[in-house]
């Protein structure tokens, strides 16, 4: 089973991927009405929202800034494209492997630097840029 990756870019020790799938419906309350007269309407469709952990380690601390460096150049705050994310962890949601295209919505890191390691919680919206 392949490592996943990120535009090609290796995500290190990946501890876990999970994700959830939300429609964000709007329910629409009858004044002076009960619970059961309420409308609710899927306007806005569904989103999957994938979380991955992992660690990068390396030799120096210079060579895990590196690989932290890489991944949040991605997230640059000026989006305009999805990214790839290649993964055979996500499951029959998915077709059991392949890639998908997503757009990062957030990565947390917490160094480690006597150890030489990042700890991450990388957020992604699965998704095509428009």
């Amino acid at each position: 089973m392949a490592a996943p990756t990120l535009n090609s870019l290796s995500l290190g020790n990946v501890s876990s991927i999970s994700y959830s799938k939300n429609a964000n419906i709007m329910p629409l309350a009858m004044p002076g009405q009960d619970s059961d007269q309420t409308f609710v309407l899927d306007l806005f469709g569904v989103e999957t929202i994938i979380s991955v952990s992992g660690t990068f380690t390396g030799a120096t601390t210079a060579a895990v800034k590196t690989q932290v460096d890489a991944i949040m150049a991605l997230a640059n705050g000026a989006q305009t494209g999805t990214v790839a994310f290649d993964t055979d962890e996500l499951g029959d949601g998915h077709g059991g492997a392949g890639s998908i295209q997503v757009m990062i919505g957030g990565i947390d890191v917490t160094w480690d630097p006597p150890s030489n390691r990042a700890m991450y919680v990388l957020r992604l919206t699965e998704g095509t840029a428009t």
